[in-house]
């Protein structure tokens, strides 16, 4: 009986770690002194970074750009003061200096009295993007009708004066 409660522990853990590897969202767990414990397969796809990079590495970890450190860092310790859920959209940077960006999706787990933070990220780089691409489109436009109302605006002034003039 206890060689079979054994091996479905075993195969259990074993399922378990599969499973975290192969699940194609990034995942990253870090004890609650904010070393990094463990990262996915997909976590590697998306940034670069193996676990051997940044197995122990406390932050600023070397996703976060030099710019959003002090932000993130202020971010991260209040998410694990308070063990709120946030979803936050963020921008990270890959291994190669390219800007991604994910939802970030924080929790703290416990277990046996012991706690770990896991965070999910979800790749909206594209949806990302696209949206900001076309926010600066809109904005863009928007300066270029001001300018075309105002040289209109001008324009009907003009007239308005050259018109009063011959009255």
């Amino acid at each position: 009986m206890n060689d079979k409660i054994g091996c479905v522990i075993k195969n259990s853990k074993v399922f378990a770690e599969n499973l975290l590897n192969n699940i194609p969202i990034p995942i990253i767990v870090t004890t609650m002194d904010k070393r990094i414990y463990y990262v996915n397969t997909a976590f590697e796809e998306i940034t670069g970074f193996c676990e051997e990079d940044v197995f122990g590495r406390l932050p600023p970890y070397p996703w976060w750009p030099e710019n959003k450190i002090i932000e993130y860092k202020e971010m991260f310790n209040s998410i694990f003061i308070s063990n709120k859920k946030i979803y936050k959209e963020i921008k990270f940077r890959t291994k190669e200096e390219k800007d991604i960006w994910v939802d970030l999706i924080p929790n703290i787990v416990k277990d046996n009295g012991n706690s770990v933070f896991i965070s999910l990220w979800y790749d909206v780089t594209n949806d990302v993007l696209t949206k900001k691409k076309l926010e600066e489109e809109i904005n863009k436009r928007i300066i270029e009708w001001n300018k075309e109302i105002k040289e209109k605006d001008i324009k009907i002034h003009q007239n308005f004066d050259k018109i009063g003039m011959e009255i």
